[in-house]
């Protein structure tokens, strides 16, 4: 119903049957991540215009709508155990969190479903709450307008407007508190129906443990810590066994650094680079949740919002070298202390979202193996969710690709008054009208991240060099730039610069995915291109670049989500 096809990705991973001999007998668990809920249903104010989707990493309006087409498709499963790696709503605020909390509420009482929730950095976006806006916002005529909590906010490059702009209270983003409270039967506080469950600052054992106690102690106000110098901020770290058997071992790893001496705090979007610093009591509760699990005969699956190991397949070096380290999110790709830590920790088998990608890398030291399984978004190039299944002694993970969601198309008719606006303006959009073909979820989505290649990656993160001398060629003058023996040949013509570089993107956020996406004979011919790449000696700054580019999207086009162990 909601699939377009199937992936199955098997990971038999030894270490769960040797270190945990107790299993769960084929017991399913699916993942999702980062459907940065917008509640454009009930509030049809906070509807954005496709201008402003088309420049973001993810979309703001059909989230909605996809968000609820993979539950529909983890119910037809009869899939109850459900994890939400972070970032469920756009920012936390409270209308966002208000529609997320009840429709999770709605799928639990229709479906038995127990849903399992860890912060992202969107939500919250600041750990105490602040004031938001949104810019792009779409008006009845198709203009847009900006959208804030409160008038006094301050806006960057914006100056309020109180004639044409719009305020709505329950914009204002939520902090770590208030998240907790409302997705409070979601992992964050003890139910009694939960066979076990604690927090880094729980102090009884396993054996100890009754709802009454855990009850007792899980106050908010006892999850609190101190960090960079005299901040005290909450925890919403928890472990749970909501089977007989299985531990799901939430993991909250985002840090909020003060913005100097205004008040205000930094994005933890860097994810666990911070965590060591700020937050030590983490790995030691880590380690004890491992070995007693090992002790108990659980098995744990960890899971957070950011990644625990490099996620761009081995390109980051290349990257770094040509694009700089402040693009392609290589301030993201996680230390090697950091994943040094939590292996020795224990942690095996991790489920992260943040990047918006789907990928699975693997660390390994003598005989064990820690993995990281990136989810991908609902919201962005390939729509996707993964389902862990776990079996004796395997850990199977199947990928699910969204294709038949219903409602994706509900706004093509702001769009289109979006599109007459624009044309009395004057002003070309920013996207292709051929949007609103799409015949499915999954082509919308493709034609978005058509877009957003084009409108952002390409000209904020591509270096200059390739921006001038790569994206303008059709693939035959490029093979011949590189190669100027090169014979002339027509099929060569079909692409250009902008297609390569969007079937990298499309490599790296979506992995075997997208090569549905990619003709065959393209990446034929861009092996020639590539080989071409390696055996020329110029030296000049476009083949240097050339070279990193070329190893980066073998990095991404060669790396296989699938891994296969023997017992």
């Amino acid at each position: 119903m909601n699939i377009i096809r199937m992936l199955k990705f098997s990971i038999i991973v030894v270490l769960l049957a040797l270190l945990y001999p107790h299993y769960v007998d084929a017991q399913q668990i699916a993942f999702l991540s980062d459907p940065h809920i917008q509640d454009v249903i009930s509030h049809s104010d906070l509807l954005r215009t496709m201008d402003a989707q088309v420049q973001s990493t993810r979309l703001f309006n059909e989230n909605i709508f996809a968000f609820r087409a993979a539950l529909d498709d983890v119910a037809k499963r009869g899939i109850k155990l459900v994890v939400i790696s972070g970032d469920v709503t756009d920012d936390g605020q409270i209308l966002n969190m208000q529609s997320a909390n009840k429709m999770l509420a709605e799928y639990e009482e229709k479906y038995g479903m127990m849903f399992f929730v860890t912060p992202g950095n969107h939500d919250p976006s600041s750990p105490f709450g602040k004031e938001s806006f949104m810019k792009g916002v779409m008006d009845s005529d198709g203009s847009s307008y900006t959208l804030v909590s409160d008038p006094s906010v301050a806006i960057p490059n914006y100056q309020f407007d109180p004639k044409h702009d719009k305020v709505n209270k329950d914009m204002y983003s939520l902090g770590h508190k208030e998240l907790m409270s409302y997705f409070d039967k979601y992992g964050y506080f003890p139910r009694q129906e939960y066979l076990y469950w604690e927090t880094p600052f729980s102090n009884y054992k396993y054996e100890d443990y009754t709802y009454a106690k855990a009850n007792s102690l899980s106050l908010v106000d006892n999850r609190i810590f101190t960090y960079a110098g005299d901040i005290k901020a909450y925890d919403t770290s928890y472990l749970v066994e909501p089977i007989e058997g299985l531990w799901l071992l939430s993991i909250d790893s985002g840090v909020y650094l003060p913005d100097g001496n205004s008040g205000k705090y930094k994005n933890s979007g860097v994810g666990y680079n911070n965590t060591l610093e700020h937050k030590p009591h983490l790995v030691p509760w880590i380690k004890h949740v491992y070995d007693e699990a090992k002790r108990l005969g659980k098995h744990v699956i960890a899971f957070s919002h950011f990644p625990l190991l490099d996620f761009n397949d081995g390109a980051s070096d290349a990257l770094a070298r040509s694009w700089g380290k402040e693009k392609f999110d290589i301030e993201r790709v996680p230390s090697a202390e950091v994943s040094n830590a939590m292996f020795e920790a224990g942690v095996r088998l991790h489920f992260a979202g943040h990047m918006h990608i789907f990928d699975t890398a693997k660390k390994s030291v003598g005989n064990q193996t820690m993995y990281n399984v990136q989810i991908p978004s609902l919201i962005t190039c390939v729509p996707a969710y993964r389902i862990l299944s776990l079996d004796d002694n395997h850990a199977n993970i199947e990928t699910v690709i969204m294709k038949d969601v219903a409602g994706f198309d509900s706004f093509f008719g702001q769009y289109r008054k979006e599109l007459k606006y624009l044309k009395s303006k004057h002003n070309k959009p920013l996207w292709n009208t051929d949007i609103l073909k799409a015949k499915d979820y999954n082509e919308f989505c493709d034609y978005i991240f058509r877009d957003l290649v084009r409108n952002r990656f390409a000209v904020k993160d591509l270096p200059k060099i390739l921006q001038n001398e790569m994206l303008p060629l059709n693939g035959q003058e490029l093979l011949r730039r590189i190669s100027p023996q090169a014979k002339k040949n027509k099929a060569w013509t079909r692409w250009t610069g902008q297609d390569l570089l969007l079937d990298f993107y499309r490599l790296h956020y979506s992995g075997d995915l997208a090569l549905t996406l990619i003709p065959k004979e393209r990446l034929g011919q861009y092996a020639i291109l590539f080989d071409a790449i390696n055996q020329s000696n110029e030296k000049s700054d476009f083949m240097s670049q050339m070279r990193d580019f070329a190893i980066a999207f073998k990095c991404f086009l060669n790396e296989k989500d699938d891994v296969d162990m023997d017992l």
